[in-house]
């Protein structure tokens, strides 16, 4: 005697293609929140290098001006300006490679969170219609269930790690 796969019933195989369904849109959703944190940590980058630039840019000036003050001007305001003119200096250079560098790559990890997360549920409702016929085997769908929900937890946390509120 042949074994028949175990069948869902009806109360079994809605719950988990309820479940199944719920997960693709909180992936679709989490997908469009990495795709909108991605974009503004990219703007984030190209304000940070004209605020740091403008900011190092008045620092550097400012200690100019101190130091080109009359020479009767006290010898602490001239080591003053010119320490603070390098210290302008090193801030606007620094800032340029530093910071906009981290949002640079906070932007990069995101797009990739939400490509994974677009054919991890592409790949998975493929799968999901396919299986939802009235002969499928329980098996194959909490199968299904198990990876879907394991891929996107793994990728959820990825995202909660880079900052996006999950």
């Amino acid at each position: 005697m042949e074994q028949q796969p175990p069948q869902l019933n009806g109360g079994q195989k809605e719950f988990i293609i309820n479940s199944i369904n719920d997960r693709l849109q909180k992936a679709v959703e989490l997908a469009k929140t990495c795709d909108g944190d991605a974009g503004r940590s990219s703007r984030y980058k190209r304000r940070g290098r004209w605020i740091n630039g403008i900011g190092g840019g008045l620092i550097a000036l400012g200690g100019i001006v101190l130091t080109a003050l009359p020479p009767n001007a006290e010898i602490i305001r001239k080591y003053i300006g010119i320490a603070s003119a390098v210290a302008g200096s090193i801030i606007a250079t620094t800032s340029q490679y530093i910071d906009p560098a981290r949002a640079r790559q906070r932007a990069i990890d995101l797009k990739t969170l939400k490509v994974r997360l677009e054919n991890l549920a592409e790949e998975s409702h493929v799968q999901f219609l396919g299986l939802q016929n009235d002969q499928a085997d329980i098996n194959d769908l909490v199968a299904l269930n198990k990876k879907f929900m394991d891929e996107f937890a793994e990728i959820q946390k990825e995202a909660f790690d880079r900052g996006v509120d999950v």
